[in-house]
């Protein structure tokens, strides 16, 4: 890794499809404060190279924000975030920026209609069923749900009968077999641990609680990402004492596989 790419906390980063590149943005030069970077890297696999991205504009410094790559608008959406506000303390961000990799461009839309409220750690993911990408939970705490319309430019909410738990630092992943969203373990109110797996089947509009045999031990802030070849959602790290090494720290490594067929 190049010495300026460095070390950062809660940057984001994800795939881009047609670029065949990943895509990662800013972070922090510590967990709470530091400097709030925003710099745009293209991390190409192939290769095994990095290369920053020398934007015209860019989004003001963030982290801990939501970020996802719409497969059919081949673009790049990101959202919401936090950012110093110089007296010590943090504004939650609620703006939206697209990037294309093809022309290396960050590009801030300003919707006039409704828009998802300034949060930290919005669930964000593309759904292949709806060609949108979608967003929901997050802090402060929000049980609102999202779908961005990028050809309109505008954010639209999604309506359910029965709101879905609330989760924080949570993990999101899209099965595209099923045209579900899978969401896993997190903070619920209060700050407490929740072992609680749900998906959102865009189809039929609903919530459903995924019950298995075997639970995980309760954490947030882990990484998750659906494996096509089996059809599970794997999920991987997080922080919390109960999955931890006695004594070392309290960061989980621990690898759990999650399977429709394995629910009760």
């Amino acid at each position: 890794i190049p010495p300026e790419v460095g070390v950062r906390w809660n940057a984001n980063w994800v795939y881009d499809e047609r670029a065949a590149v990943f895509v990662m943005f800013g972070g922090s030069s510590t967990y709470i404060g530091g400097e709030h970077w925003r710099d745009t890297w293209h991390y190409n696999a192939t290769t095994d190279s990095w290369r920053q991205i020398a934007t015209a504009t860019a989004p003001l410094g963030r982290h801990i924000f939501g970020m996802a790559y719409d497969a059919k608008a081949q673009r790049v959406i990101m959202y919401g975030g936090r950012h110093p506000n110089g007296t010590g303390g943090f504004v939650y961000l609620g703006d939206t920026w697209l990037y294309d990799s093809a022309t290396e461009t960050w590009t801030e839309v300003l919707s006039d209609g409704p828009v998802p409220t300034g949060r930290i750690q919005g669930l964000m993911a593309y759904n292949g069923a709806t060609g949108a990408v979608e967003l929901s939970g997050g802090w402060p705490y929000s049980g609102e749900q999202w779908r961005f319309d990028i050809a309109a430019g505008r954010w639209e909410p999604i309506e359910f009968d029965e709101t879905p738990p609330w989760q924080f630092l949570a993990t999101v992943a899209y099965d595209a077999a099923r045209g579900a969203r899978l969401i896993s373990l997190g903070l619920g109110p209060h700050n407490l641990g929740v072992s609680q797996t749900i998906s959102l089947n865009m189809h039929a509009g609903t919530w459903q609680e995924q019950v298995t045999n075997q639970v995980p031990p309760t954490r947030w802030a882990q990484g998750s990402v659906y494996e096509p070849i089996t059809g599970r959602t794997l999920m991987y790290g997080g922080f919390n004492g109960d999955c931890s090494i006695p004594g070392v720290t309290d960061d989980c490594g621990d690898l759990w596989a999650f399977g429709y067929q394995d629910a009760l």
